[in-house]
């Protein structure tokens, strides 16, 4: 089953008097549970893209549909409910908020949600457990280390237990093994059944996916074949 469908999807930006197109035209399906790499060159559009699939930007034209809901239109109010319900972020520069702790951090999405303190508590003390930071779990952001502040990313991403999760070069600020722990991760979420979106460079982080889909020029050039079985 799709669980995002985009099709004949454009996205241009206005720089004074010039239209510069930045997607074209581009008609992708995303299974549920899927895992894919998304990869191309520096202009290719991938970052555009995942913005658009984050409902952080809207398409110019064409159809973005997730979970069957076209969110194209949607207004920037009933945008950010779908960003607050439906999507998990991962980003490589972390965006923690430094002054909070790790509990703190991962309970973001939950208080936009309205949860009660119980149940953010809990549910954020279980994620933390999960990426292996429960005996982290009072120690602000600044306290650790890059790997363990995006182990407490991936845990915020999951918060919301979000249709998709999103993640945009999350091993590019890490050393190979904080990396490769990274990924290890991101493996056992796959396995859970979350459908997963990943921007990479590395041919080595798309190869653990269940699909690389290639950019160049705001056009697909490559849309790999769903491969059977985990990646290691």
């Amino acid at each position: 089953m799709a669980i995002v469908e985009i099709s004949d999807l454009f996205k241009e930006y206005q720089l004074g008097d010039h239209a510069v197109q930045v997607l074209k035209g581009l008609n992708i399906a995303f299974e549920e549970g899927e895992y894919i790499a998304i990869m191309g060159p520096s202009g290719s559009g991938k970052s555009t893209l995942l913005n658009i699939l984050g409902c952080l930007d809207k398409p110019t034209s064409g159809h973005y549909l997730l979970g069957g809901t076209d969110v194209s239109t949607m207004s920037d109010t009933e945008l950010s409910e779908i960003r607050c319900n439906q999507i998990g972020f991962v980003f490589q520069s972390f965006n923690l908020l430094p002054e909070l702790s790790v509990l703190e951090n991962i309970q973001v999405p939950l208080f936009y949600q309205g949860a009660t303190q119980r149940e953010s508590y809990d549910r954020s003390s279980h994620l933390a457990e999960m990426v292996g930071l429960g005996h982290r779990k009072q120690h602000r952001s600044t306290e650790l280390s890059g790997g363990e502040r995006q182990r407490v990313a991936i845990a915020r991403s999951m918060a919301n237990d979000p249709v998709i999760i999103l993640a945009d070069e999350p091993t590019g600020n890490l050393d190979s093994k904080s990396g490769t722990e990274i990924l290890a991760i991101l493996d056992d979420l796959r396995e859970m059944g979350k459908t997963l979106i990943m921007v990479t460079h590395n041919d080595e982080v798309a190869a653990r996916t269940d699909r690389t889909i290639r950019l160049l020029d705001g056009k697909m050039v490559s849309n790999g074949a769903r491969k059977l079985g985990k990646q290691s």
